[in-house]
């Protein structure tokens, strides 16, 4: 698939989606499924499929008698090892610890897996040759968002940055670990987070049935956090009323806005809370 230099990633993206839709059924071999997909993702990534100081295939490891299916360059350097499998096949049982300590050797930064159709990039731990927890980007060529293709144009070899892309895989591993710790306390705030919320709210000193007392309070405000969240999301035309408070005065369109422009754990919030608890 050879493309216009001025077409963006996105343009080459949509051609290659309509190729692998038009033939995926028939890609049941790993050759197959290289030469009509990998090659031209790659070539889409700026890595000359023709060219192989850009694209080196079957690649040795030094030391090894295995090779790695692809192994791209920047400027002659390493940056990505690929392995492959065929398009009507997965990734998991591709996937294998080994070539993350063989990358480490080679001094690459990133590995991938993928059929042509998926593609998962990992960023290559520092120091211990095993597999992260998570890839930086699980790329679906036939079900992507815009942002995907932004994460997605890190990799890009005009562009590639080693710092910027393991930067990116902090934030993501952070963020959800971060999802998670909230959505814990949302079902259950533990004492450390109800106590650093009274903190926020109360001052310093904070007694133990203040913080008996604020539990389930902290526990509301988030539900209702959440709900508002949702509905923000929500397209007007789906959205419904809102239900009424315990109290029985529904919030009012200024005061929801109001809430909207403060944080999580907006003071006004919490203690307009605890007052009417």
């Amino acid at each position: 698939m050879r493309t216009s230099a001025a077409m963006t990633l996105a343009d080459r993206l949509s051609l290659l989606r309509a190729r692998a839709e038009g033939q995926r059924a028939a890609l049941d071999r790993q050759k197959q499924t290289e030469t009509a997909l990998v090659l031209p993702f790659f070539d889409a990534l700026g890595y000359d499929p023709f060219d192989v100081r850009n694209v080196e295939p079957e690649a040795g490891i030094d030391g090894e008698d295995e090779v790695v299916d692809y192994v791209l360059k920047r400027d002659e350097t390493p940056v990505m090892l690929v392995e492959c499998t065929e398009a009507t096949g997965g990734l998991d049982e591709l996937e294998e610890d080994a070539l993350f300590g063989h990358a480490e050797a080679m001094g690459a930064p990133i590995v991938v897996f993928t059929n042509g159709l998926q593609s998962r990039f990992y960023a290559v731990p520092d120091g211990n040759g095993g597999r992260p927890e998570e890839p930086v980007l699980a790329f679906d060529l036939l079900d992507h968002t815009p942002g995907d293709v932004d994460t997605l144009r890190q990799f890009a070899r005009p562009v590639f940055d080693e710092e910027e892309i393991r930067g990116t895989a902090h934030s993501r591993v952070r963020s959800r670990q971060l999802r998670e710790y909230l959505v814990r306390q949302k079902d259950a705030p533990d004492v450390p987070f109800v106590r650093f919320v009274a903190t926020q709210v109360c001052g310093d000193s904070v007694s133990e049935d203040e913080l008996n007392r604020l539990r389930p309070v902290v526990q509301n405000v988030l539900d209702e956090l959440l709900e508002e969240t949702q509905n923000e999301r929500t397209p007007l035309s789906a959205q419904k009323e809102s239900p009424v408070p315990p109290n029985g005065e529904a919030v009012s369109n200024r005061e929801a806005a109001e809430q909207k422009q403060t944080g999580v754990f907006e003071k006004d919030i919490v203690k307009r809370v605890l007052d009417e608890f």
